[in-house]
C-alpha cells in the first residue's frame, strides 16, 4: 500500500512538472520583435513630404516600437554640403526649436532615425532596429542682397590709370558668396577686361597694356558683381541673388598715331583726272578713328575743297571713301596741279592734337592735275 502511494505521489510531481514546463515554453522560446520602429515628423506639417518655412519653427517627431524606443536624432542635408546632425533626444517623442534665420535660403533634407532596443536584430551601427522619415524643408527668410566694396590697393574713384592696375573686392552676404566677377565696361558698353573667382575677396589685375595691345584711352566703369547662395531669391539669369558695385576710372596709356593712307581707287600722284573723281584712305588707330577728313590746296596752300567722313559712315570698316566733282558748281576748280592731303583724328580726347578732338595724323601730299578740257 505504501507503495502504491509513492508511485503516485511521483506520477502527480511529473504531471505538475510538465505543466510548469507547458506554462514556461512562451516564455522560454519567445521570438524578439523583428518589426522596424515607426517614426514620423510631425511638425512641421508637411504635403507631400515638402513644406516652406522661415524664422523660429518647432521640429517635433515621434516613434513607436513594442520593444521602446532607445532614442531619436535628426540629421540635414544642403545641396552640396555634408550631412550634419541636429538634435537626438531619449525615448519616443522629440521636441527642438530651429531658427532658419541663422541658415541661408535653400532646400534642406531633414532625416529622423528613430531605434528600438531590440537588441538581437539590430540596423548597422544603430543600437537597435532603426528606421528613418525624411522631409523637404525650403527654408526662405527673404532675399539678401550681396554687400561689394573696392578696398585698397584699388584707385580711387576717378583715378587717371596705366599699365598694371590692382583692384581688390571684398564681399559679405548672410547665404554665402558664391560667385565673383569683374568687368571693366568702356563707354561704347564694349567689355575690354573680365575675369571671375569663387571666392568671396579677391585680388585682381587689369594690364590696360597687355600682350593683346593697350586698351583705348577713356573713361571706364569698373563693376563688381557678386552672386550669393540664395537659390530662394535669385536675380534673373544668376544662380542666387545678386550685388554690385560699380565705379569710374579713366585710362591714359599716352597718345597713338594713327595709321593712314591712300589706297584704290584714288588717282595715283601725278596723273591728270577730270570731272568726278573717288578719294579713298585706310586708316586705323587702337584708340578706334573718329573720323577723316580729305582736303585739296591748290599751289599757294589755299584749301579749295574739303569733305570730312564720320567713323563708321556707311561701311564700318578702316577703309574712309569721298567723291570730289572738279566741275560741279561753285566747288569747281580751274585746271591745274593740286594737292590732296587725307588727315585722320583718333577717338584719344586724352591726348588730343592742336585744332582737333584727338591725336591727328595728316598722309603725304598726293599731287594730282586737274584737266577739264577732254572730254
Amino acid at each position: 500500500m505504501k507503495h502504491a502511494t509513492t508511485r503516485s505521489n511521483r506520477a502527480g510531481m511529473y504531471v505538475l512538472s510538465l505543466a510548469l514546463l507547458v506554462l514556461a515554453c512562451p516564455l522560454l522560446f519567445a521570438f524578439p520583435d523583428r518589426s522596424e520602429p515607426r517614426v514620423r515628423v510631425v511638425e512641421p506639417e508637411t504635403a507631400d513630404d515638402a513644406v516652406v518655412v522661415q524664422g523660429r519653427i518647432h521640429v517635433r517627431a515621434k516613434a513607436h516600437d513594442r520593444d521602446g524606443i532607445k532614442y531619436i536624432y535628426m540629421t540635414r542635408k544642403r545641396p552640396g554640403r555634408p550631412r550634419r546632425e541636429f538634435w537626438r533626444w531619449r525615448g519616443d517623442e522629440s521636441d527642438a526649436l530651429w531658427d532658419t534665420a541663422q541658415f541661408g535660403n535653400d532646400v534642406y533634407f531633414l532625416r529622423t532615425v528613430a531605434s528600438d532596443r531590440d537588441l538581437i536584430n539590430r540596423t548597422g551601427a544603430e543600437y537597435g532596429t532603426a528606421t528613418q522619415h525624411e522631409i523637404r524643408v525650403f527654408v526662405n527668410n527673404g532675399p539678401t542682397v550681396p554687400e561689394v566694396h573696392f578696398v585698397p590697393p584699388t584707385p580711387p574713384e576717378g583715378q587717371v590709370i596705366s599699365g598694371l592696375v590692382p583692384i581688390r573686392v571684398v564681399t559679405s552676404d548672410r547665404e554665402g558668396v558664391e560667385h565673383l566677377i569683374m568687368r571693366a565696361i568702356r563707354p561704347d558698353g564694349f567689355v575690354e577686361w573680365e575675369q571671375g573667382s569663387w571666392s568671396a575677396a579677391k585680388l585682381f589685375f587689369w594690364n590696360t597694356r597687355g600682350e593683346d595691345g593697350c586698351s583705348p584711352n577713356g573713361t571706364y566703369e569698373i563693376i563688381a558683381r557678386a552672386t550669393d547662395l540664395d537659390r530662394m531669391n535669385r536675380t534673373w539669369l544668376y544662380s542666387g541673388t545678386l550685388g554690385e558695385a560699380r565705379m569710374l576710372v579713366t585710362v591714359n596709356n599716352g597718345p597713338t598715331q594713327p595709321r593712314l593712307h591712300f589706297t584704290d581707287p584714288t588717282p595715283m600722284s601725278g596723273l591728270p583726272v577730270h570731272g568726278r573723281i573717288t578719294l579713298q584712305a585706310w586708316a586705323d588707330d587702337p584708340e578706334g578713328i573718329a573720323r577723316v577728313i580729305f582736303g585739296v590746296y591748290n599751289a599757294r596752300g589755299e584749301m579749295v575743297w574739303w569733305s570730312t567722313v564720320e567713323d563708321g559712315a556707311a561701311t564700318h570698316t578702316p577703309s574712309f571713301s569721298v567723291h570730289w566733282d572738279t566741275r560741279l558748281g561753285d566747288r569747281a576748280v580751274p585746271d591745274g596741279e593740286y594737292m590732296v592731303i587725307a588727315t585722320a583724328v583718333d577717338k584719344d580726347t586724352l591726348n588730343p592734337s592742336e585744332g582737333y578732338t584727338g591725336t591727328a595724323a595728316t598722309t603725304e601730299p598726293l599731287t594730282i592735275r586737274v584737266d577739264n578740257t577732254k572730254k
